[in-house]
């Protein structure tokens, strides 16, 4: 098997991407709750400390009062409790939700839904339980567990004179005490959170470019369903080179277009941005051929535009089974950007359609205008 050292395509990527495969880290998603769920903590210490001892006082009184008056006041703390616990519940959540957004750069991926029921799998939890990266992130728990105790044994040993006097406080200040003091190492701390949090989002993305990569095979399989056979496409080219080394165009090539003056010249051109870095001329015709060729243009459905300048200018210098003239670039730009534009709002005008029995000089075609057409030909 060929090794897959070559880096993923743009299609490859995308189909990630679709997929929901972008080395979300899921460490720094737990790191980023526990950290604002602290600092929520201490901030509302003052709240919910009230709150719990408001709740513990009532109770007390409560123990002589009536039962029903009980169930009043059980209902009210049950209330507080309920909307604290949503609070909690809803505030990680969220974090969650905001974290993952801007790792995927708000990617949203639906077909992830459908593979929840997968996660329920055993097997698929087993085979993915020994994969390289389940390694990877078991072997960095011990050293990310060692660096936080080592900082939190610093903070520690450094606050033990303060610790060894608490027992001159009373119960007050031992409690604001010790709120301090895990407050000082959760300070502490972050910064060595915040340091995971970076190096495991890296990390993830590694390990996830490390997946999507692919071998040579997949590349050639990867470009052949995206942009086409390379064989086709060389035989495109072969075909072109011989337009422009032979005298003439072979019987085959099909023009791209054809541009009239519009009763006495026809010129076909031919033009594929893959194939050629310029239109070629294939074909250029007078009088009644041009009018035949005309015809026979509008029974293969190939564009036909009325262009004076243009035709009367390819009539003279260009050459069959050569590029145009350099100097009617800008012109022949105008006349593909117009064929774009009609391909889009009026189809029917550029190609007409063919009707036993009509004549080519009473035909609609689709046109540039000539005030235009004329200001894009300079021969200087």
């Amino acid at each position: 098997m060929a090794e897959k050292n070559l880096p993923p395509t743009e299609s490859r990527k995308r189909q990630a991407r679709e997929d929901g495969h972008l080395g979300v880290s899921q460490d720094s998603l737990k790191i980023l709750r526990l950290l604002l769920m602290s600092e929520v903590a201490f901030a509302t210490e003052p709240l919910w400390r009230g709150l719990i001892a408001e709740m513990l006082d009532a109770g007390l009184r409560q123990v002589e009062r009536p039962l029903d008056l009980d169930f009043s006041m059980a209902w009210s703390s049950f209330l507080q409790v309920l909307v604290v616990l949503l609070i909690l519940a809803l505030l990680p959540a969220l974090t969650a939700v905001i974290g993952t957004l801007a790792q995927t750069k708000f990617n949203v991926a639906p077909k992830t839904l459908g593979k929840g029921f997968d996660k329920l799998n055993p097997g698929n939890n087993l085979k993915n339980l020994f994969s390289g990266q389940k390694l990877v992130m078991a072997a960095l728990g011990p050293i990310r567990s060692s660096m936080l105790l080592v900082v939190a044994w610093l903070k520690i040993r450094s606050e033990l004179p303060d610790v060894a006097q608490a027992f001159r406080a009373n119960a007050e200040q031992g409690w604001s005490m010790a709120l301090e003091l895990l407050h000082g190492l959760e300070r502490q701390c972050i910064v060595v959170l915040v340091l995971l949090i970076v190096t495991d989002i890296l990390l993830q993305r590694y390990l996830t470019y490390r997946q999507l990569r692919m071998d040579i095979s997949e590349v050639k399989r990867d470009h052949k369903q995206n942009e086409g056979d390379p064989m086709l496409k060389g035989m495109r080219k072969h075909i072109a080179k011989e337009i422009v080394m032979s005298d003439g165009p072979p019987p085959q090539t099909r023009p791209s277009a054809v541009v009239v003056n519009p009763e006495h010249i026809a010129v076909a051109l031919f033009y594929d941005p893959e194939i050629t870095e310029v239109p070629l001329v294939l074909e250029k015709l007078g009088d009644q051929e041009a009018l035949a060729l005309r015809r026979k243009a509008r029974e293969d459905g190939i564009p036909v535009v009325r262009y004076v300048g243009l035709a009367r200018h390819l009539m003279a210098s260009g050459q069959v089974g050569q590029p145009v003239p350099e100097y009617t670039f800008r012109a022949v730009a105008l006349l593909l950007r117009v064929i774009e534009e009609y391909e889009r709002r009026a189809p029917e005008i550029l190609r007409p359609v063919l009707r036993p029995g009509e004549h080519e000089h009473h035909v609609d075609l689709a046109e540039v205008d000539d005030a235009l057409g004329d200001s894009m030909l300079s021969l200087g």
